[in-house]
């Protein structure tokens, strides 16, 4: 220990605060505190490499331009629109039932597995917050909700795969 880190630790170990209490109490200061301060100047002199140091975010860009992003987004939007049979209002309002869940979930997934776009970048194009996206991408990976193995959930795979594969084949995505 240097000499400044020895000047500060007996500083320490002298607190106001701390003077009218029993020696047993006093004894487990002072070793809480040698141990904190030896634990610390150990951390900071020897092992500078493991400090947590921040990363720069890499940000996906996609490689559309706007006319493309909203070209393909309507088409996956009005596709699965037809394949459900719902209103495309209805299926960007705020509604919560099931019938405009399960096109939302297939929409999310298939904007976001086939094109790559962002989790912002979907969220805004069907009105939602992108931990909605979020919780659609995890529920198809875990195969929960409307993506179990489950007339329902069979059908939002199919409808998935007919939507990928009509993407795929018409060339709209890059």
């Amino acid at each position: 220990m240097k000499l400044i880190h020895k000047q500060e630790l007996k500083q320490r170990l002298k607190p106001v605060q701390f003077q009218n209490i029993s020696k047993e109490d006093s004894f487990m200061y002072k070793m809480g505190v040698k141990a904190g301060y030896r634990l610390a100047l150990q951390q900071l002199n020897n092992n500078k490499e493991s400090l947590p140091t921040r990363t720069k975010v890499e940000h996906i860009k996609s490689n559309y331009n706007t006319a493309e992003m909203n070209r393909l987004i309507e088409f996956v939007i009005n596709s699965a629109c037809l394949q459900f049979n719902v209103n495309k209002d209805n299926l960007l309002s705020d509604n919560r039932f099931r019938k405009y869940v399960r096109p939302r979930s297939v929409i999310i997934n298939v904007l976001r597995h086939v094109s790559k776009f962002s989790t912002l970048q979907i969220a805004t194009a069907i009105n939602r917050d992108h931990t909605t996206v979020l919780h659609h991408l995890k529920s198809k990976d875990n195969k929960n909700y409307c993506w179990k193995d489950s007339p329902e959930g069979k059908t939002c795979w199919k409808v998935y795969d007919i939507i990928s594969h009509q993407l795929t084949q018409n060339k709209q995505i890059a």
